[in-house]
């Protein structure tokens, strides 16, 4: 029999407590064309051979704007703009992207994790109080990533992969309590997790 007596919670009290860690997902769907370097004016993709098609994977800012997105055919995308420029990806060049961005996040957190090939996260419950709370922290998360040169996804939940989800599926979530988890990820597409 221990001593210590035990206190009854309800299930809503339980669900209640305040979570042990809080992550913030860093999405980064254009890594492939934004690891090429600097937008130019002229519309690129990056391509990749799948079969005996060639299929767009990323699409600068300039070519999403007249419809060209990844996933479509090469020769849809040729089609919406004649003189698009085709580049083949370079994941050496990702992955030293993706790795930099996780020594820039270092600024907002020891613990930082990349999440190949185009993520990362950073669990930063202990890191609130120093940026000014969730909103603060996840916006000079954000404009960092800008000033790197990528257009991030972001979102923050309980769990990394509750916050990848939602990062993954462009929803910015900003969940700090358990008992609001399921309700805010359960209409996610199971895609964002990448399981087989």
């Amino acid at each position: 029999v221990s001593p210590f007596p035990t206190v009854a919670r309800s299930p809503v009290e339980a669900l209640a407590v305040e979570p042990r860690e809080l992550w913030v997902a860093v999405h980064l769907p254009w890594l492939a064309i934004e690891a090429l370097g600097p937008a130019s004016k002229a519309p690129r993709v990056i391509v990749e051979l799948r079969g005996q098609t060639q299929y767009i994977v990323a699409a600068c800012p300039y070519a999403r704007r007249f419809g060209v997105r990844a996933g479509m055919s090469m020769a849809a995308g040729l089609a919406l703009i004649p003189d698009l420029i085709t580049l083949s990806r370079n994941p050496t060049r990702e992955q030293q992207l993706l790795e930099q961005l996780a020594t820039r996040a270092h600024r907002f957190t020891p613990r930082v994790s990349l999440v190949p090939p185009d993520g990362l996260v950073l669990e930063v419950k202990g890191s609130l109080h120093l940026f000014g709370g969730t909103e603060a922290l996840c916006q000079a998360i954000e404009v960092d990533c800008h000033t790197a040169g990528v257009n991030p996804l972001l979102a923050l939940a309980p769990s990394p992969l509750a916050a990848l989800a939602g990062a993954r599926a462009g929803k910015p979530l900003l969940i700090t309590q358990p008992a609001h988890l399921v309700g805010q990820i359960s209409s996610l597409p199971l895609l964002t997790l990448r399981w087989p």
